[in-house]
């Protein structure tokens, strides 16, 4: 994990003013408030300006919006790592470098122009304002490019201002993209995707072969063009592999070449190794399989807050 790497995780804990991340392989990561969206990023600014003033003059200050009005456990997230602190011992005392994530899109997206968009490629958002048929949406692209996200026909409850959102590209017309919501996407539509920079962190794919098996690792092919890897740790555990002495040979009997995997979402995307070497780790893990929605429901019957 490095700075500038794009990842993919799931919300485990929401605090008032910071996120706790689970991310592939058992790391952690955090995303602090003036970390989330340009929106709130200039609310808690203002907030600690009033802060200091309000102690100078003594007079009352409005408490800024928690993140707990935004986020629910369960919620999944595309970031980028922009800082790699030191080594925190984490839940059972082992040591582990500290992940900071940005969930800004115009540093999640900072490696996409205009032409990079494809129909069907999965991008983060931020909701800029509200219309009367949508959301126009900040992709931080070029200032001029905006998105725009009609509504969904049942929604009853309307996003807020400085939200982030996963979406689809639905069509680009000049400088507005028409966009769709993550959970109305087809993962047919990302079989079409074929450059490397539309494979983004979040993206559900389907039917991805196994090319290779190497030490409890599946090299597995993407639409064709780019090779995947996913370990043994993002894979559903069989019976056969539930002991650690078999499981190398458990992934060898479960999984063999050419075999296709039905659904697997990228979780990473390393930005730093050469243009014929560039890294995506996939999952198949159910947790990871899952909708905002059907996670978020579980975790609300389990007792998450």
């Amino acid at each position: 994990m490095k700075e500038g790497n794009r990842v993919f995780g799931i919300v485990k804990q929401v605090n008032e003013f910071e996120l706790v991340v689970s991310l592939v392989d058992h790391h952690t990561a955090f995303v602090s408030c003036n970390r989330v969206s340009k929106h709130l990023e200039s609310v808690f600014k203002a907030f600690t300006a009033e802060d200091d003033a309000e102690e100078s003059s003594g007079s009352p200050t409005v408490s800024p919006p928690t993140l707990k009005e935004f986020f629910k456990i369960g919620d999944s997230v595309v970031g980028t790592i922009v800082a790699v602190q030191g080594n925190t011992p984490n839940s059972e005392g082992k040591k582990r470098k500290r992940l900071e994530l940005s969930l800004i899109p115009a540093q999640v997206n900072s490696d996409l122009t205009v032409e990079d968009l494809e129909t069907g490629m999965l991008l983060p958002g931020e909701i800029k304002s509200i219309e009367d048929k949508g959301y126009v949406i900040d992709l931080g692209l070029q200032k001029d490019v905006l998105g725009f996200l009609p509504f969904g026909p049942k929604e009853q409850e309307k996003a807020r201002i400085g939200s982030i959102v996963q979406c689809s590209v639905s069509s680009k017309k000049n400088s507005v993209i028409t966009l769709q919501s993550d959970s109305g996407i087809e993962t047919e539509k990302s079989t079409l995707l074929k450059n490397y920079n539309s494979l983004r962190p979040g993206t559900l794919l389907s039917n991805v072969e196994v090319k290779a098996i190497h030490e409890g690792i599946l090299n597995v092919l993407i639409n064709d063009t780019h090779i995947g890897k996913i370990d043994i740790f993002n894979l559903p555990v069989p019976s056969t592999m539930t002991n650690p002495k078999t499981q190398a040979a458990g992934i060898s009997a479960n999984y063999f070449i050419g075999m296709k995997i039905p659904s697997a979402r990228i979780v990473f995307a390393d930005c730093h190794v050469g243009a014929e070497e560039k890294s995506l780790i996939l999952s198949a893990l159910p947790s990871v399989l899952a909708s905002n929605k059907v996670r978020c429901e579980i975790e609300a019957m389990s007792g998450g807050s």
